[in-house]
């Protein structure tokens, strides 16, 4: 699971996202370069996401590249 502080970071970057499909590299942007582990923190997104820490986004499938592609949901 995300951190407390991972989590505020999701939920900010989250709030100024709009509707579409996105993987986690895009939703982040810039600020994506700033994990250390990017697979690592990719499980543990997702993990965050499955056990609803997370509104307003959901699994869609894996890409090509084994990289999963989230669906947020603007409301």
């Amino acid at each position: 699971m995300l951190t407390e502080l991972e989590l505020d970071i999701a939920k900010k970057v989250l709030a100024k996202t709009p509707s579409g499909q996105y993987k986690l590299e895009e939703l982040y942007g810039d600020l994506w370069s700033n994990n250390k582990s990017p697979t690592t923190f990719g499980k543990r997104f997702k993990k965050s996401v499955l056990a609803g820490h997370l509104q307003n986004i959901a699994l869609v499938e894996k890409d090509g590249d084994n990289a999963w592609i989230y669906r947020v949901n603007r409301i």
